[in-house]
């Protein structure tokens, strides 16, 4: 597994679960 493609993935599913948060909030 590529560390770059990881750490991208990672912060996309950092950002939707953020704004899941401010969705249901």
């Amino acid at each position: 597994m590529r560390l770059d493609k990881f750490l991208k993935v990672s912060r996309i599913v950092k950002r939707r679960t953020v704004a899941k948060e401010i969705a249901d909030a």
